[in-house]
């Protein structure tokens, strides 16, 4: 879910529902790509962007366990709409 404050420059991120910690989450818009950080609690990441607009956006998401899963969402534009939510597919 994308939470309040994302835009083109920065976003934040939760991550909810996986089989278990998340360990890396890297998000990629168009050609670029941002290894997100932890920022508090359990689910919370971020990470500073360079404003790029109208690019396709997916995460590339790994837990703990190895299981890793691959979102394409947000219609595949960044920047999203605040609350936007995506789910995974293996």
């Amino acid at each position: 879910m994308i939470l309040p404050g994302s835009h083109a420059w920065w976003i934040n991120v939760l991550i909810a529902s996986g089989p278990m910690g998340v360990t890396t989450i890297t998000m990629h818009i168009g050609t670029t790509s941002y290894i997100l950080a932890w920022d508090h609690g359990a689910t919370l990441w971020k990470s500073i962007l360079l404003g790029l607009m109208n690019q396709a956006v997916h995460f590339d998401i790994t837990f703990a366990n190895g299981t890793s899963y691959t979102l394409t969402c947000f219609n595949n534009v960044w920047p999203a709409a605040v609350t936007m939510q995506c789910h995974a597919t293996k």
